[in-house]
């Protein structure tokens, strides 16, 4: 709130700057400010998958083996945090997501976020992984941002409706 109270508006009238308001409720939905300090909380989310990342908590995932490894992928407001199958690391983002919520004041909406799994993750290892992190499994996903989420063997058929 101090950043947010500590700015001041003109507003310019024929081109010329008339009035003067300091903001004393804060910022809301819609606001211009609004994206840059939402990317400036999402920078310490990165942070933090990143850190786990590099001390060996999470593991990312590699589309092939000379390909970069990839734990997340942001697009707007919309998070895609990409790690192994297993109650350790399951409690590891869980505890990223809490540091989060508590440095940055922002919720996770868990009434909007799943869990997607690999088809090898046994039945019961899916259970033990959704109760801890308290959020359900999807299915599947058809797309994501208009791309599918599934490739199976045909890389291009995929693909064919984007050329």
């Amino acid at each position: 709130m101090r950043y947010v109270t500590s700015a001041s508006f003109s507003f310019l009238i024929n081109g010329h700057p008339s009035g003067h308001v300091i903001p004393s409720r804060g910022i809301r939905q819609g606001d211009p400010l609004s994206p840059f300090l939402f990317l400036f909380c999402a920078e310490g989310l990165i942070g933090l998958i990143t850190r786990a990342v590099e001390h060996n908590m999470l593991r990312g995932y590699r589309i092939c083996a000379q390909a970069p490894l990839i734990s997340h992928l942001l697009f707007a407001d919309d998070t895609i945090i990409f790690c192994g199958a297993d109650c350790a690391q399951a409690g590891v983002l869980k505890d990223i997501l809490c540091n989060y919520e508590r440095a940055s004041r922002q919720t996770v909406n868990f009434s909007k976020t799943d869990v997607s799994f690999s088809k090898g993750v046994s039945a019961e290892r899916k259970n033990q992984i959704t109760l801890l992190l308290d959020i359900e499994e999807v299915l599947s996903h058809n797309k994501y941002l208009g791309a599918p989420t599934h490739i199976r063997r045909s890389r291009k058929k995929p693909f064919l409706f984007l050329i």
